[in-house]
């Protein structure tokens, strides 16, 4: 089945807790997981579980004060010792299959359907209904037409009509009798009823020649779905439809072309269309027909059919009258005047069917007969049916049995299908249903065999067929009011003369690998002959041998060169086959290393039955299926091929794993006050334990450890150092996995042990016999590791001293060690080691390691005139200073394990490096003008791992290679150097004018600088380059520079509100609000007695505050600028990273670039090397950025912000060569640059055109094609 569904997910569960103290407490959970699904039949992969898990967990802590009082004799203690406790175990009782098999042979086993054939046929509609079939063109050879041109055989074209009647009056019942099972609402079966009156004039005949009706011809034809196009590929072999003949002379047949078929209807070799204009719609005037003519003017272009009310015989009609007449429906194919039809709509009738513009012409196809009659003895075409007697039967026709192949057809490119009837001289009314191109997810390892073809065989189709024993149609359980039952259905192979010696088989390549591994055996049922058992048959019995004449095989596996394989001869009837999975792994044990060889073994209990081996397949990774026939050798009768019908059925696995599993964990930890801490945790889960949403466990054993502990070493010391830290960790973990089966296969670990066990040891010497333990151990996967590390390492010496605070003291140190060993079934040991070692110095200066200007006589009387700098601050040291070293070292080996012919073979990788470096932060100025902060930092990567091995690739002696270390070799050989220098700086301008409040300038350049050197490359493998990046940026506070122009609103409340104390006081009230003593309100007073301005004041007022709204009541204005640069230059010719001319007081070219360079002020980086046959590149690149931002308020909530923005840049690419005489040329140079910038754009408002801004406005100003 393809759908599957779960009807319900159950979750119950309990939690108990039982504390016994605020500390320590005991829990117990349950859980059960119980899914439901509306399916009998469930695919494995998707089966419904009921697992439930019972956990228990225990949790304590104290604290323990003897301890503590124990450690007060020993050391000074400031924290409690404490223990603390955690365990949990679980336990998971699992039900991976609920559903359990209702075949009696299966034993109530639990059951998972692999393929229940059910799903097995693959159909491609071709379809009935009326409206997708279009008018025929005109058949190639036809018998007695033959010489013809299609001109002339357009004269014996004969009517031909098809419809469909609805509501549809044919039931699922007529056709299927009581074998099919639908819901109600699905009863009415849609036909395609075609009539051919081959003495009555067809459509387009415009000149009929039908004086003798057997020569006439007439049909329909149909475009094919894009999916059946290529049907060798889809893996088709038959067309399908179910037929009922109503009226039909004896010897009629009906054709069947399929391939490339003429779309030419009208055969003038042009295309013909109602669509003049090309819209795919019917405009006025274009529903003409085919012929593009309407009745007046087809009576005029066909003068000899003037007399005929419709010379092209194309008016669509349809009168429909209270008893039902196949001639109501005579005309309801016409092209003319057919757009009043709503099953079809109003769309052009045209020869074009594939819509590709034009009338394809090409005529490639093969032909098929299917006699018109419904003998099942007479007609071998019939497949089933007959169940009722209304005449329904089913056509199966194999499109490798064609009555004709026209011009080299290929099933591989098919496009159209045409019906067409001819040679009869009477009537014929037939009725199509279900009409399809119909294949299987089987498919035969030649498509072009004609021995071997795959169909099916099922309950609702085929009379002859019989479910086998105690297998029962499934129900459809979506719809539990109706009794609607699916198909059972079996795959059929159909063998036609298979030649002795030889074999067939069907193939089903899987999406996915399936696992079977946790099911205990695979089943399912074949079929041999029963009508047919004599000499030639599968299932003939030879009476001189007493041997069946054939073997049916069942394999499955990865590939053809590792499967497993079960056969047996073909009986007649059902048959059961059991494959046992222990027994067929079970030939492992005996295979030995002759995976090439093909091992069989007999089926225990059952004669003549066997299961094959080939290679090394596994239960796990079941990548095909496959089942096939063998036409044995018979020396009786040698040469005799055999056919017949085998089928299969109810290819499933049963017995799932239901093993329980169980896990635990506990951790513990022991505080011994602040002294240590000792912490250890161990977990275990076997092999069956799994998740709860889980079906089965992992196959693998595992189990680990881990212990670590923490020292305060600083607390066994005789005195105490404040603000020290030395403290040592120390971690040991193990982690083993011990897999129930061999990895990669699905034999048992304990059975290969038991097998050596049992293998007799080799006295010779000859052979190296592998023992039980390395077996075991090969399986398994095991880790170990150890860590050692202190970090943060600081003593402080307690003292005021300045040279220990700021030397001794400012130093920290780390240190970490780990080593981890590991084993896997690939890796027979791989060992790896590293250690990390680091020093840190940092120092912060006073605050008070400055100068001001104003102090220094002479200079600073003048200084002092500028009241704004007089608290200018120069600062002559960097207020931070760090330098850092670190060194890191590492060895990695790894052993494969030995495989077949293959050795051993270890890989080691080592490595030795080193990284040093220092940072200052200096604020240079303070209080100035300026302002000017720096920070600047140098790191420099360094490596030694040249020393670790001699030039024989040996590795060397430790004392070796310190001593190397320490007499000169250092940090190493540099590779990389990077420096990166920050200026910033924040002018303070003056009060004058009180520019400071609304002027803000800032500026800021940073540059970085890299060296780098590949140590392979030793003349051009050494690559300078810097970013540079400088900006500047202007606020201006817009609002408060040009609020004085407008007065502010602070001002004017204030007027406004003299105004109304004065006026308050001549009424004697000096409040602003108020009454006087008759009550009477003084603010209508004071606002009547207040005069009101002009109206020209007032005017003028609207427009100064319409023209701040507009202009000046924008917040800020932000200006930002930014430029930066990136060059890189390949292959220095010197040897030096640059920090000694950055540095220097004189530029050596040998010691690398220039102070310049590094700076990112120059472009020259001094003198390169060559080699042969090499290039070298430069590469820059520069962006410009200038931004402009500003923001204002429109109303409580919201604003208005603009930015504005452009930018430009370029990219340079150049690559410099050599000449034979060895100078440099410049070989190639690639450019390119950009511009972006921020457009306004705003749509075009009607008599507004100085709004036409939009989009299309700024393509058409930036478009880069326009002239």
């Amino acid at each position: 089945n393809d759908l599957f569904q779960l009807a319900s997910k159950t979750l119950l569960g309990a939690r108990g807790i039982y504390e016994f103290s605020d500390k320590t407490r005991l829990g117990f959970t349950i859980m059960n997981l119980n899914q439901q699904t509306l399916s009998d039949k469930v695919r494995i992969g998707e089966e419904p579980l009921s697992n439930t898990i019972f956990g228990t967990d225990f949790k304590t802590s104290a604290e323990l004060p003897f301890l503590t009082k124990f450690l007060d004799f020993l050391i000074s203690t400031r924290e409690m010792s404490t223990f603390n406790f955690n365990g949990e175990y679980a336990y998971m009782s699992p039900d991976p299959n609920t559903k359990k098999s209702t075949i009696a042979s299966d034993q109530g086993k639990s059951i998972a359907y692999i393929d229940d054939f059910e799903g097995t046929k693959k159909t491609i509609p071709v379809g009935v209904n009326y409206t997708a079939w279009k008018d025929l063109s005109p058949p190639d050879a036809l018998p007695l037409l033959s010489g013809l041109s299609r001109q002339d055989r357009m004269g014996f074209k004969a009517k031909a009509f098809w419809f469909n009647i609805t509501p549809s009056v044919v039931t699922v019942k007529q056709i299927f009798g009581n074998r099919k099972k639908v819901a109600r609402s699905d009863q009415q079966v849609t036909v395609l009823d075609i009539v051919y009156l081959p003495d009555s004039v067809g459509i387009n005949n415009t000149d009929p020649t039908l004086d003798d009706p057997e020569k006439s011809w007439g049909g329909m034809q149909k475009l094919l779905s894009s999916t059946a196009n290529n049907l060798i590929e889809q893996n088709v072999e038959f067309v399908e439809f179910w037929m009922r003949i109503i009226d039909a002379p004896p010897g009629a047949k009906l054709s069947i072309d399929l391939g490339l078929i003429s779309e030419d209807v009208i055969p003038n070799n042009s295309l013909n269309t109602e669509d003049k204009n090309g819209n795919y719609a019917i405009d006025e005037g274009e529903d003409t027909g085919l012929d593009t003519l309407f009745d007046s003017r087809e009576r005029s272009f066909y003068p000899y059919a003037r007399d005929r009310r419709d010379p092209s015989g194309d008016d669509f009609s349809l009168v429909q009258g209270q008893s039902f007449n196949i001639y109501d429906y005579y005309n309801i194919n016409g092209t003319e005047g057919n757009a009043v039809l709503t099953d079809v709509g109003r769309l052009p009738d045209t020869e074009d069917l594939n819509r590709n513009g034009m009338v394809d012409l090409v005529n490639s196809y093969f032909r098929y007969e299917i006699p018109l009659d419904t003998s099942v003895s007479t007609n071998p075409l019939i497949a089933g049916g007959g169940f009722t007697d209304k005449g329904w039967f089913l056509f199966r026709i194999p499109l490798k049995d064609t009555s004709l192949n026209f011009r080299d057809a290929s099933l591989s490119n098919v496009e159209t299908i045409r019906l067409f009837i001819t040679g009869v001289a009477e009537p014929v009314h037939i009725q199509l249903a279900e009409f399809n191109l119909v294949g299987s997810q089987w498919q035969k390892p030649d498509p072009e065999d004609s021995v071997l073809s795959i169909s099916v065989v099922n309950v609702e189709e085929n009379p002859d067929y019989k479910s086998p024993p105690g297998v029962i149609r499934e129900r459809d359980r979506t719809r539990p009011d109706e009794e609607i039952f699916k198909n059972e259905q079996s795959l059929n192979l159909i063998l036609t003369d298979l030649p002795d010696g030889q074999s067939r088989e069907a193939i089903k390549y899987l999406f996915r690998p399936l696992d079977v591994f946790n099911y205990t055996e695979m089943k399912l049922f074949i079929h041999g002959d029963e009508k047919n058992t004599g000499s030639g048959s599968l299932t003939y019995n030879n009476p001189a041998s007493g041997e069946l004449g054939a073997e049916v095989f069942f394999r499955f596996g990865t590939d053809e060169n590792n499967y497993y394989e079960y056969r047996q001869p073909v009986e007649p009837g059902w048959n059961s086959v059991s494959i046992n999975f222990d027994q067929l792994t079970g030939i492992k044990q005996i295979q030995g290393d002759s995976i090439q060889q093909v091992i069989r073994i007999p089926v225990p209990g059952k004669p003549g039955r066997f299961y094959e081996l080939k290679g090394k397949p596994t239960l796990t990774s079941v990548k095909f299926l496959s089942v096939g026939i063998l036409n044995k050798r018979d020396a009786l009768t040698p040469g005799v091929p055999i056919s017949g019908e085998v089928w299969v059925n109810e290819l499933r696995v049963i017995g799932a794993d239901d093993s329980p599993g169980w896990a635990y964990n506990l951790s513990t930890s022991m505080k011994f006050a602040d002294l240590m801490t000792v912490n250890f945790n161990m977990s275990q889960k076997n092999p069956y334990f799994h998740k709860l949403v889980d079906r089965f466990g992992s196959r693998v054993e595992s189990f680990n450890w881990a212990i670590s502990t923490d020292l305060n070493v600083l607390k066994l010391l005789p005195f105490k150092m404040p603000k020290s830290n030395l403290r040592l960790s120390y971690s040991h973990t193990e982690s083993l996995g011990k897999p129930l089966y061999i990895p990669g296969t699905d034999v048992r670990v304990d059975e290969a042990v038991k097998r050596i066990e049992e293998t007799p040891a080799d006295t010779t010497g000859n052979t190296k016999m592998q023992t039980a333990d390395e077996l075991r151990a090969e399986t398994q996967i095991l880790n170990v590791s150890n860590t050692i590390s202190a970090s943060n390492i600081k003593l402080i010496i307690p003292t005021d001293l300045w040279y220990i605070r700021d030397s001794f003291n400012a130093i920290t140190l780390g240190f970490n060690y780990n080593n981890t060993f590991s084993r896997s079934p690939t890796i027979l040991q791989r060992n790896n080691w590293v250690w990390n070692a680091s020093l840190t110095y940092g120092v912060s200066f006073s605050p008070d390691l400055y100068i001001k200007p104003v102090d220094i006589p002479v200079i600073g009387w003048v200084i002092g005139l500028f009241k704004d700098y007089r608290d200018t601050k120069i600062f002559f040291t960097p207020q931070n200073f760090s330098a850092n070293f670190s060194a890191r070292r590492n060895r990695n080996s790894s052993t494969t394990r030995p495989t077949g012919y293959t050795m051993p073979n270890e890989a080691v990788s080592r490595d030795f490096t080193s990284v040093r470096g220092f940072n200052l932060s200096w604020k240079i100025t303070e209080g100035g003008f300026l302002n000017l902060t720096s920070s600047y930092n140098v790191t420099i990567n360094s490596s030694l791992a040249y020393l670790l091995v001699d030039e024989n690739d040996h590795e060397r002696n430790e004392s070796d290679i310190w001593n190397d270390i320490f007499k000169g070799q250092m940090f190493g050989k540099d590779y990389r150097y990077q420096q990166n220098l920050d200026i910033r700086a924040q002018p303070k301008l003056p009060s004058l004018w009180n520019i400071n409040r609304y002027f803000t300038l800032s500026g800021s350049y940073s540059v970085r600088y890299s060296w780098n050197y590949d140590l392979r490359q030793e003349v051009i493998g050494r690559t300078a380059g810097y970013s540079g990046k400088s900006s500047v940026g202007l606020i201006l506070r817009w609002k408060s520079l040009t609020e004085p122009l407008f007065g502010s609103d602070k001002d004017k409340n204030k007027k406004q509100t003299r105004n109304r104390n004065k006026i308050g006081q001549e009424f004697g009230n000096k409040n602003k609000i108020g009454t006087d003593s008759t009550g009477t309100n003084l603010d209508s007073v004071i606002v009547s007695t207040i005069k009101k301005p002009p109206p020209l004041t007032r005017m003028l007022h609207f427009l100064s505050m319409t023209v701040k709204a507009v202009f000046f009541d924008w917040e800020n204005f932000t200006f930002n600028y930014s430029n930066s640069n990136t060059l890189s230059k390949s292959g220095l010719k010197s040897t030096g990273t640059g920090f000694t001319n950055f540095w220097g007081f004189n530029y050596d070219a040998a010691n690398g670039p220039s102070r310049l360079f590094m700076l990112g002020l120059s472009q020259d980086v001094g003198p390169r090397a060559f080699s042969e046959n090499t290039n070298l590149g430069d590469a820059f690149s520069e962006k410009n950025n200038l931004e402009f931002k500003t923001s204002r308020p429109l109303w409580e909530g919201a604003k208005i912000d603009v930015n504005w923005k452009v930018g430009w840049g370029m990219n340079k690419n150049t690559t410099l060569s050599t000449d034979m005489d060895g100078n440099i040329y410049i070989s190639n140079i690639t450019a390119s640059g950009n511009l972006t910038r921020s457009f306004l754009s705003m749509p075009e408002l009607g008599i507004l055109p100085f709004f036409d801004s939009g989009i299309k406005k700024v393509h058409d100003i930036y478009n880069p094609n326009s002239p």
